[in-house]
């Protein structure tokens, strides 16, 4: 039986549902759901409408069935894993209860913004008050929460074992893999996600794509640790700084370093004071930041927090804490369930042990495998020989754990025998403040092997692209790192999180040489 708790489950600044409401939401599920046979018991779900894609993800996980993200603009995923059954974006697609699904009475946004505020409050402080009572009854301070106590606190049924899900890779650098996830790699995922338990009645809010692994990951830390989520309906600065003033119960975000540089530019409009007083992290991953997007998240106050993970490892293997200095490159230490280990040149030939070079990992995050072209099932035979998962990235670790990642080997361009890191590059040409966006890439060349190129949009109110600012901009690289030509950009290809599409990139540059 699911647990009827007055604790929000999830809200989009318009509707609430509550824990209490699962068991409606599981009918109404049944009800739509369409048959599925025995031999493909998966379900491909339709992630146009976040809402209740999001209650069809928490329906799927309830009754153990594997799911298949996908939208009307990317149907890949139904393609390479061929679900059983597939929910779209239609009337039998909604399943939330009778309660949230009438339309607000509410006249003004502020009056509806209101509204829910009461209703968020009366819920934490219901939650507060039964922890305090639990607390009160209690001996000695109750142990870290064990992957059994997760999910026992929405009474979801212990099934640790089997695939609760299938996505591809982002596809940055190559061709998407197919990845299926465990439900024990969610758990795992779930337990390491808060540095301590987190407030109750808290929400931790969502705009990142329900495609990708860091989507889906917050609707499980929710589920699986008792609090909710405020689910946006897309990337909107303006409407998350709202939202964040307006309610309190928002205490952590997750973010791409791109929705990082465009909140804060908005932000720096907000009049709204003491605008992130209430947020404990805002988690930010799938790539660096520059370093004046940084120091101007800090001055205005966001607790910026770096992670570090991917698809294959359900999401966030290392994250730094608020009190950790920000160091760039820096992701935080890595989670104590996990082990991590370096390969380079050196260490492979002489067998020592090495604090840099390619990223490998393995822990209880770790998927079990690459999918070939089978169907999904809850049970199907995956496993790896080897339990360490190459990552394909570089990095390096301080004595202190502190870990830093370097650059995708991937990427790496290779000029004249010297190796050139494209973020290592654009890092540096963004620090100079005189493009709003860098892309480094290399195209092949037969003398050098591979000649390094920039595409650049200039900043606002700067006219083409003269030889003093090539020059300025280009003062802080090395002379192999420095790009032999130029091409001036209105935008730059970028998959649904923020990341360079690599390849697209190297297209686009052959393109503009092509007109040369």
């Amino acid at each position: 039986m699911i647990k009827r708790s007055n604790t929000v489950l999830l809200t989009d600044g318009r509707r609430v549902m509550y824990y209490r409401d699962l068991p409606e939401v599981l009918r109404n599920a049944r009800e739509a759901l369409p048959a599925l046979s025995k031999q493909n018991r998966s379900l491909g779900i339709d992630i146009t409408d976040r809402w209740n894609a999001c209650l069809w993800m928490i329906y799927c996980w309830i009754e153990g069935i594997p799911f298949v993200p996908f939208s009307e603009m990317n149907s890949e995923p139904l393609d390479r894993f061929h679900p059983g059954g597939v929910i779209s974006s239609d009337a039998a697609f909604d399943i939330a209860p009778k309660t949230v699904k009438e339309k607000p009475t509410a006249e003004t946004a502020e009056d509806s913004a209101k509204a829910l505020t009461a209703a968020l409050n009366e819920a934490s402080a219901e939650a507060l008050s039964k922890t305090s009572s639990e607390k009160s009854d209690a001996s000695s301070e109750p142990a870290a929460p064990s992957e059994t106590a997760l999910l026992k606190q929405t009474a979801i049924r212990d099934q640790k074992e089997g695939i609760f899900c299938g996505l591809l890779t982002s596809g940055s650098s190559s061709r998407p893999k197919k990845v299926p996830l465990l439900r024990s790699n969610m758990i795992a995922a779930a337990r390491n996600a808060f540095e301590a338990s987190p407030p109750a009645g808290s929400l931790w809010g969502n705009c990142l794509p329900l495609l990708h692994a860091g989507g889906i990951a917050i609707v499980f830390r929710a589920l699986l640790s008792g609090t909710g989520i405020f689910m946006w309906s897309s990337f909107d600065p303006e409407k998350i700084i709202r939202d964040v003033s307006l309610h309190p119960q928002i205490t952590s975000i997750s973010l791409v370093p791109t929705m990082l540089k465009r909140l804060t530019e908005k932000a720096e409009q907000s009049s709204h004071e003491n605008l992130w007083d209430n947020l404990n992290n805002v988690l930010v991953g799938g790539g660096p930041a520059d370093t004046k997007v940084l120091k101007k998240a800090e001055n205005l106050g966001l607790p910026v927090c770096f992670s570090y993970g991917m698809t294959e490892t359900c999401g966030q293997i290392a994250a730094q804490n608020k009190s950790d200095a920000r160091i760039p490159g820096s992701v935080g230490k890595l989670f104590n369930d996990h082990q991590i280990r370096f390969e380079n040149e050196e260490s492979s030939s002489d067998g020592s042990k090495s604090a840099s070079g390619e990223i490998l990992v393995r822990g209880p995050q770790v998927f079990p495998g690459y999918m070939s072209d089978d169907i999904l099932l809850p049970d199907a035979p995956l496993s790896r020989n080897d339990p360490w998962f190459r990552t394909g990235d570089y990095g390096r670790m301080e004595s202190d754990g502190t870990l830093f990642i370097d650059n995708r080997r991937s990427d790496l361009i290779i000029s004249g025998g010297e190796n050139v890191s494209p973020a290592e590059v654009e890092s540096k040409m963004m620090s100079s403040g005189f493009f709003d966006d860098v892309a480094i890439t290399g195209v092949a060349d037969p003398e050098w092997g591979q000649r390094v190129v920039a595409l650049v949009s200039p900043a606002k109110g700067s006219e083409g692209l003269p030889n003093d600012i090539i020059h300025k901009a280009s003062s802080k690289l090395k002379p192999h790192q420095k790009p032999s030509q130029y091409f001036v950009v209105s935008s730059l290809p970028r998959n649904a999180m923020g990341k360079l599409d690599r390849p697209k990139l190297q297209k686009l540059a052959l393109k503009l040489f092509s007109r040369l």
